[in-house]
């Protein structure tokens, strides 16, 4: 998640793809977790990278979606050394 003071929102991306609202972030993180299971990869974690200017509530949000997803381990990914992303 990114914030975004145009639209005073925090916006969701998955790879390079856009993410329009929680519904299609909770399909998309489903089908992930069926190609791992798949893979024989089940204990694979969903990667939170948000910048700080995200809300915490956004965040929470995600980490819901994703347990409602079926993954069971969250992580968070460190920020950039130049707080680039």
């Amino acid at each position: 998640r990114f914030w975004t003071q145009e639209a005073q929102r925090a916006l969701i991306r998955s790879g390079n793809r856009l993410v329009a609202d929680d519904e299609e972030l909770g399909r998309l993180l489903r089908e992930a977790r069926e190609d791992c299971v798949q893979m024989g990869k089940p204990d694979t974690p969903v990667t939170i990278d948000a910048e700080g200017s995200v809300p915490w509530r956004d965040v929470v949000n995600v980490m819901n979606v994703s347990k409602r997803s079926r993954f069971d381990r969250i992580e968070f990914a460190l920020p950039a050394p130049d707080g680039k992303r």
